[in-house]
């Protein structure tokens, strides 16, 4: 999910997106906390939930390519994010650290 102009294309889009603005022109302003980059390709990695026309995937990114994996997933439990971590750090390498972004899933099976 990567191509030139990745970047310059989903700002474009956002700004034409009448409920992006919307949404923009209510929204508090808050402070962005950088992350430092890593010294290492595998040092630190993201992961957080996107639901698109109701399907859940997850989004990790690598913090020093700022390059995005996703994955479908069929649930939010810890037995499915589980799985897909595991598939995703098998093909990309295991980080050192891994940051939790807004993240809400079930920790346990129910």
């Amino acid at each position: 999910m990567f191509w030139p102009g990745t970047t310059r294309e989903i700002t474009d889009t956002v700004t034409r997106s009448r409920k992006c603005t919307y949404w923009h022109i209510n929204n508090q302003k808050t402070p962005i906390i950088p992350h430092e980059v890593p010294l290492l390709v595998r040092g630190k990695n993201s992961k957080q939930f996107c639901v698109i026309k109701l399907h859940n995937y997850l989004c990790v990114v690598n913090y020093y390519f700022k390059f995005p994996v996703n994955s479908l997933v069929p649930s939010r439990t810890a037995t499915s994010v589980i799985i897909h971590l595991k598939s995703i750090f098998g093909r990309h390498g295991i980080p050192k650290e891994l940051v939790a972004e807004k993240m809400l899933f079930a920790s346990r099976e129910l």
